[in-house]
């Protein structure tokens, strides 16, 4: 497990975490920290390489998956349920893809912005 300082608080033991976008960068860091703190952690996200290292690295379990595909996301919550009893903490910290036309985003409805980071309001919708 991965330590932060002296001694590696456990203040999430007993919680568990889905971490979206855990293949690099600030869902990775995430993932980590939360099994320095105790949670047992779901590491999800789409490169699978990097999602496997990082997993292996802190101990968090690895999840493939597309959360712009509601099968998947189904998936990701059943494995969570099955494996670990439920989540308590769900952290999106998937990559986005800002579109060269701005005009696009500022129209009104969900559309584009569903195109960039659908997991939030659907994964609590589901």
């Amino acid at each position: 497990m991965v330590g932060f300082g002296p001694i590696a608080l456990q203040r999430l033991a007993k919680r568990v975490a889905i971490v979206i976008g855990a293949a690099s960068g600030i869902g990775a860091a995430t993932a980590m920290r939360l099994r320095a703190e105790g949670a047992d952690v779901v590491a999800a996200g789409l490169q699978v390489e990097r999602l496997v290292k990082v997993a292996g690295e802190c101990g968090a379990f690895p999840f493939a998956c597309d959360v712009t595909e509601e099968s998947q996301v189904r998936a990701l919550l059943q494995q969570a349920e099955d494996k670990f009893g439920g989540v308590d903490i769900l952290v999106n910290a998937a990559g986005v893809v800002i579109p060269d036309d701005v005009d696009s985003m500022i129209s009104p409805g969900l559309g584009p912005w569903r195109s960039i980071s659908p997991a939030p309001c659907e994964l609590v919708a589901l």
